[in-house]
């Protein structure tokens, strides 16, 4: 009976088989690919071969487990109908396996393609939402040149504002004598023009005075 559908080699190819696609598919991406991609497939696929062998390995060890017994009780005793069914079965998974292996092998590539262009898309989205938040930060920093520009200028007109503040202070303080120099000026302006007046009336009244004396003695 040939029981043994996967053995260590029939396994060992498998697991090379797939290493060895996975080896050309991303040789034939080596321009599409940064390093990080790289490394994050060759991780990513090297879970799914290590998922494969132990899966692989498990179904070698559990049928010759039941091969074992089975031998055995056929030296011992008739074939059990149950048994038999028991290996049959696992005839079956293990045929279904190599078979899940073989498409696999054969989708891979159409599969690993789909993986990248999502990992392309989620990459696209993170370069978008780093290129928003550079260009956010270039208008943030251009408008705190700008405010600190304002500042400055604000800051020189504070001084300034200060600095007419205390001049304005230091010539109060010289507005109560300037104000009695001008009540001063404008009172001998007064005296003199009062004196004026009294001259201008003196010399009338002298005029007419003398007039007629005047024309008298002629």
């Amino acid at each position: 009976m040939k029981v043994r559908i996967l053995d260590n080699k029939l396994s060992d190819d498998i697991t090379e088989a797939l290493q060895s696609i996975t080896k050309e598919y991303i040789q034939s991406k080596e321009s599409e690919l940064d390093e990080n991609q790289k490394r994050s497939l060759k991780k990513q696929l090297g879970k799914v071969h290590e998922s494969f062998n132990k899966h692989l390995k498990g179904n070698v060890v559990a049928v010759r487990k039941e091969e074992a017994k089975l031998y055995t009780q056929i030296e011992e005793e008739p074939l059990d109908q149950e048994l038999m069914k028991n290996v049959k079965a696992m005839e079956n998974e293990v045929r279904q396996t190599a078979q899940r292996i073989f498409d696999f092998r054969k989708n891979m590539p159409e599969k690993m393609q789909a993986a990248l262009l999502r990992q392309n898309l989620d990459l696209e989205s993170i370069q978008s939402i780093e290129k928003t938040l550079s260009q956010k930060n270039t208008v943030e920093n251009k408008e705190n040149v700008q405010l600190s520009v304002q500042l400055e200028e604000f800051y020189h007109e504070v001084k300034e504002y200060s600095n007419t503040l205390k001049e304005m202070k230091r010539l109060s303080k010289d507005i109560p004598q300037a104000v009695k120099k001008i009540k001063d000026a404008q009172s001998a302006l007064k005296s003199i023009t009062s004196n004026q007046n009294y001259l201008k009336r003196t010399r009338e009244e002298t005029n007419q005075t003398e007039g007629p004396s005047h024309k008298k003695r002629k």
